[in-house]
């Protein structure tokens, strides 16, 4: 499974979570549909999904667009996992606007066209979908579909995004804060944006503001706060972290030095690909060299 594949097999996964749980009644077929599926009965509930989506029912499209791409009581099937989402993003759905503008961005069922996934993502993030407001500040960063580079038309997408809930729009909008990109540099905001995402399980945003408290420059020095931060994201695998917490045990900064702790830590941030880690690594315990 490519990474791409992964992303959007996460993101329908998202989807029909969100709209299994906020969907009502206004159909009866999909209703129960919703019942039958919240009972494991996945093939008839499929059936009953897809009678209502012929029938015109946004939501039950938007539904079979994500059966369809998962794999729920039916075959995967990307291409009418596409055809299912269209219609329902015709019909105005903000959510499968943005599968729209991610189905062309990818060009795996469609072919690849960035002007119709600009297109697509721009309505979905209008119409407040969180996803699609935060692709949208991306394509501004990027200049992605033709878009000119704005960074200050992306930070109003990332902030819209965050607004709305998104762990990485929350994410940006504190870096954005943090570093000062197209706004002031805001300390407090960045650590408020930072906080939020971390308490969705944002881990870059966890890293970044434990460097904050570290370095004490636009938040009040803390290394209390900063090492606890650093260390539970090391221990849920956040591979910067993990690096970082090995060059402290290295140099013996927060922590007591530890080398042999700082060689573990470097070796598994090495294997997961951190080119930093590997040459730390290296420098501390060169591989001997066989001579003839």
């Amino acid at each position: 499974m490519t990474k791409k594949t992964a992303k959007t097999r996460s993101l329908l996964i998202g989807l029909l979570l969100i709209i299994g749980i906020i969907s009502h009644a206004h159909a009866n077929d999909r209703a129960e549909a919703i019942k039958l599926l919240n009972a494991g009965k996945n093939e008839q509930a499929f059936v009953l999904m897809k009678k209502a989506a012929q029938n015109g029912d946004a939501k039950a499209q938007e539904h079979v667009g994500s059966y369809y791409g998962i794999g729920i009581g039916t075959p995967k099937n990307p291409e009418e996992s596409f055809k299912w989402f269209l219609k329902a993003a015709k019909q105005g759905r903000p959510a499968s606007q943005y599968m729209i503008g991610a189905f062309y961005e990818e060009g795996d069922v469609v072919a690849k066209d960035p002007k119709e996934a600009l297109r697509w993502t721009k309505q979905a993030a209008e119409n407040g979908d969180p996803e699609g407001q935060l692709k949208l500040g991306i394509y501004y960063n990027r200049g992605y579909g033709g878009l000119p580079k704005d960074e200050k038309l992306a930070f109003y997408w990332f902030l819209k995004s965050a607004e709305n809930g998104s762990e990485a729009g929350q994410f940006y909008t504190g870096r954005a804060y943090e570093k000062g990109i197209s706004i002031p540099v805001n300390g407090k905001e960045a650590e408020k944006w930072y906080k939020k995402a971390i308490a969705q399980g944002n881990m870059d945003a966890a890293h970044n503001l434990a460097l904050m408290y570290l370095i004490g420059e636009i938040v009040p020095k803390d290394p209390r706060e900063g090492m606890l931060l650093i260390m539970n994201s090391a221990n849920k695998g956040h591979v910067p972290s993990i690096t970082l917490l090995a060059y402290y045990y290295e140099q013996g900064l927060y922590v007591k030095k530890d080398l042999e702790k700082a060689r573990r830590l470097y070796n598994y941030a090495a294997s997961q690909g951190d080119h930093q880690a590997a040459e730390r690594l290296d420098n501390l315990f060169p591989t001997p060299r066989a001579f003839p």
